[in-house]
């Protein structure tokens, strides 16, 4: 099986096989900032080639917490029962469905979980992403076609405004970045079309092409001091600002896991316990607090 070359932010494609999207996989799994439960038990899915392959694992984990708001939950079971299908009564249908998913899981998805923490990374990241689900339309098109007309309505940092958080990349290489700094000290109307702008005319972008004058905002409103950009890129990485707005950008929350936790924690414990209302923020507190001092129990 041939499949589309992983893209990184060129125009370039190409087809290689299947061992290079595990290694892309776990890649990402590596630079994810926190290694929680589900995307560990995702990546050990994702990356096992009996997701696609006939022969099942000898081992098994048992998956994490499951809430309608993660779709990863369901995704991590339709792989394991990809891998133990043959213990499984499916119908033919019902065993193609599961393949397809588990195939889009497998090259695309995962990925794009683990690294979605990742605010230097985000941009990068999101219009890779945009160009792999065209691609993977040559694949499947029903899937490639509604996942890309979904992303599309969540192109948030490939905005003007947030596209300056890619300088602090560790990814995107230096040529690219002093494209993107030459950019910010060009005035465009970018603002206008930020959330118009289909996601099939993002296949031939790149980041340079994204970036305004605009693109210092975030830094200024985060107190980052965007001196360094006067400075060649070589030099950027010794300079104590720059070290500065990595550390700053770094820590940053880029996803809304917060709220889906909180979605779910008030859904589990609402009225379960009591009814009266300062009883149960009590309660929430102390539920949250051990959530935070003991993120992985076993």
């Amino acid at each position: 099986m041939k499949i589309p070359k992983p893209s990184t932010t060129s125009s370039t494609r190409g087809s290689i096989s299947l061992p290079s999207w595990k290694e892309a996989s776990i890649g990402a799994m590596e630079r994810g900032i926190q290694s929680r439960k589900s995307e560990r038990t995702t990546a050990s899915c994702a990356t096992c080639p009996s997701s696609i392959s006939p022969k099942p694992p000898s081992a098994d984990q048992e998956a994490g917490a499951f809430h309608h708001a993660r779709w990863m939950a369901k995704a991590i079971y339709v792989l394991k029962i990809r891998m133990f299908r043959s213990h499984v009564q499916m119908t033919t249908r019902e065993g193609k469905g599961l393949e397809e998913i588990a195939l889009f899981v497998v090259l695309l998805y995962s990925r794009a979980w683990m690294e979605a923490g990742l605010a230097t990374e985000a941009a990068y990241n999101d219009l890779n992403l945009v160009k792999d689900l065209h691609h993977f339309q040559e694949i499947n098109g029903a899937i490639g076609k509604t996942t890309l007309t979904t992303f599309s309505r969540h192109l948030w940092y490939l905005g003007a405004d947030l596209v300056g958080l890619s300088l602090f990349s560790e990814r995107i290489s230096m040529e690219e970045k002093k494209k993107i700094a030459e950019e910010t000290r060009k005035e465009k109307d970018l603002d206008r079309i930020r959330f118009n702008k289909a996601a099939d005319q993002l296949i031939n972008s790149s980041l340079p092409s994204l970036t305004s004058s605009a693109s210092v905002r975030a830094l200024t409103l985060l107190n980052i001091d965007i001196s360094f950009l006067s400075l060649p890129v070589d030099e950027w990485e010794a300079n104590p600002a720059y070290q500065k707005g990595v550390s700053t950008v770094k820590n940053l929350s880029v996803t809304n896991d917060g709220a889906e936790r909180g979605v779910a924690m008030i859904s589990s414990y609402n009225d379960s316990l009591t009814k009266d209302e300062k009883t149960k923020q009590d309660l929430l507190q102390v539920v949250e607090a051990h959530r935070r001092n003991y993120p992985h129990p076993h």
